[in-house]
């Protein structure tokens, strides 16, 4: 049925149950005038994917449709193309159960798929998604919205047990994901984050191209949600993001998860931009490293934890310094992609081959170390940080193997393994090369820089990207003990080419930062101008909200 808006607003037409208060501010509460231009209600007949379909092909742009309280198992995808707001019921009252059939390459799976444009706007609210009988996991998002579209909200929903990742955000979809329940079962991630289309280019690329934007409204915004990990992995239930990913997490509850990230390290892939991270409240029943960056800036602040202590606020890591990745291949101090030492002084001269500082040939095999007979008598840890390279061990379309080195002797190295597949390794003959690299490109820290990924991945030949410094801050980062005592958490940083006070910052706020407005827009219903500072803190383990448990 198509109800046609009339004098009274939406609200009156389809009254949201008592947990939608938050939204009346929002699309709920759009003045007379908004609702005769471009609303109207139509309720689907039940939760069944058929009766949704034709409920919404009765709709027009800017059109609600009104799920009922059921459950239905859904075994087909739903697609929309329209920029309609789709509401159930809340309260876990209409369920629809993940039954929908897995295809090779993971491509499969998704119970949603909304389709956008930048003229839309999109919202999905009120609806549970509830794992069904289909055990098979998934990587690609039971709710996957993609397009270009700045006004995209998910609120009030409850994602419930899913054997695969939760809700996945690709192309440039900008807007909030806020007052949600993510119970995150073993295997799966809560939210990923791409911003792969960015600018009209290809992977994240037109990202990269672009200042970081901090305190602007070209994020997507994650706040007022719970994250609840209900596997024992700290990877279970995170935020993860990649592509030119640009999201804010700000005021949730995170229960043994957090927000992640993946670095440009594989594939045709870039890594995370931009991420703020503030206001948030951590859940610990067991230690964790306290999640990674592994690529682009960040502004991490005034994020409380309990219960056992994470090591660190963040840990800004990058694997490129000991992994083989294709496309770019390791940055291992002779990579024309990265900047090095092309002097033996640590100077990078354009146009000038990397500076090799030794070669030779190893005389025995052991676990992690290169050992060279006769003894070439090196000073102690004179090539710690340096980078060493197996020219005979090659893996991934032929790039030889390398890592950083730890320590050495007169006649020894040790260098560093991998958490990443192969572990570089040296056999009795292998020849080896010493280099130093001194910015691998895309590491935590640096931020614009060039263009160089078409549709089919890398173009032209290996070039430095001109990428500048964009450092991490941190700040008013702490745990909060049993007895009350508040410690400092810090960002730290793992692998040689990442440098305090030049790549990243403790206890330093950014200069000139200010947050964007809270709640956002797209909440409140209220217009804003970039970087006002709302800042609201959850204050209790169940701040954000309760009633899907």
């Amino acid at each position: 049925m198509r109800t046609l808006s009339g004098a009274a607003p939406v609200a009156l037409l389809f009254t949201p149950p008592a947990r939608f208060a938050v939204m009346t501010m929002g699309v709920l509460s759009m003045s007379v005038a908004q609702v005769k231009a471009v609303a109207a209600v139509i309720e689907a007949k039940s939760t069944g994917l058929i009766d949704i379909s034709a409920a919404i092909a009765s709709a027009h742009e800017g059109d609600t449709i009104a799920v009922p309280a059921g459950t239905a198992n859904w075994t087909s995808t739903l697609t929309i193309t329209k920029g309609i707001t789709l509401m159930g019921a809340g309260d876990d009252k209409t369920v629809f159960l993940d039954d929908v059939a897995r295809t090779p390459l993971n491509k499969g799976g998704a119970i949603l798929i909304a389709e956008l444009n930048p003229k839309q706007s999109f919202r999905l609210t009120g609806i549970t998604f509830r794992a069904g009988s289909l055990a098979a996991r998934g990587n690609n998002g039971a709710v996957r919205i993609k397009g270009t579209c700045p006004a995209v909200r998910i609120d009030h929903c409850h994602f419930d047990g899913l054997h695969q990742l939760c809700v996945h955000t690709y192309g440039c979809i900008f807007g909030v994901i806020d007052h949600c329940v993510f119970d995150c079962a073993r295997g799966s991630l809560s939210i990923l984050v791409w911003h792969d289309a960015w600018g009209g280019k290809f992977y994240g690329d037109g990202s990269w191209a672009e200042p970081p934007y901090f305190g602007s409204e070209k994020f997507l915004f994650i706040e007022d949600n719970t994250f609840k990990n209900l596997g024992k992995k700290q990877t279970n239930g995170n935020i993860d993001a990649k592509n030119g990913a640009r999201y804010v997490a700000r005021n949730n509850n995170f229960y043994n998860c957090m927000p992640n990230s993946h670095g440009t390290e594989g594939g045709a892939q870039t890594g995370v931009r931009a991420v703020e991270i503030y206001n948030n409240r951590f859940h610990w029943t067991f230690h964790s490293s306290g999640g990674q960056l592994r690529s682009g800036t960040a502004v991490i602040h005034d994020n409380i934890s309990d219960g056992a202590a994470p090591a660190y606020a963040k840990v800004l890591q990058q694997y490129r310094i000991v992994t083989n990745d294709v496309p770019l291949g390791p940055a291992n101090g002779s990579n024309a992609w990265d900047l090095n030492d092309t002097e033996g002084n640590g100077t990078n001269v354009p146009g000038h081959r990397p500076f090799i500082y030794a070669t030779g040939t190893a005389s025995q095999s052991a676990p992690l170390s290169l050992t060279v007979s006769p003894s070439p008598n090196w000073t102690a840890n004179q090539w710690t940080n340096c980078e060493v390279t197996n020219l005979d061990q090659q893996k991934n379309h032929g790039y030889p193997m390398s890592s950083y080195i730890i320590s050495n002797t007169s006649d020894t190295i040790r260098f560093a393994r991998t958490s990443q597949g192969t572990n570089l390794a040296f056999n009795s003959g292998n020849k080896f090369q010493i280099h130093k690299l001194l910015i691998s490109m895309d590491q935590p820290g640096r931020g614009k820089r060039d263009v160089i990924r078409n549709s089919r991945g890398l173009t032209g030949s290996p070039r430095w990207p001109n990428q500048v410094s964009e450092p991490v801050y941190g700040w008013n980062n702490n745990h909060v003990d049993s007895n009350k005592i508040s410690s400092p958490l810090y960002v730290r940083s793992i692998g040689p080419t990442l440098q305090e006070n030049r790549d990243f910052c403790n206890n330093t706020p950014l200069p000139g930062y200010k947050p964007y407005t809270y709640p956002h827009p797209l909440v409140s219903g209220v217009s804003s101008s970039t970087g006002n500072a709302g800042e609201k803190r959850p204050e209790t383990s169940e701040a954000t909200s309760s009633s899907n448990n």
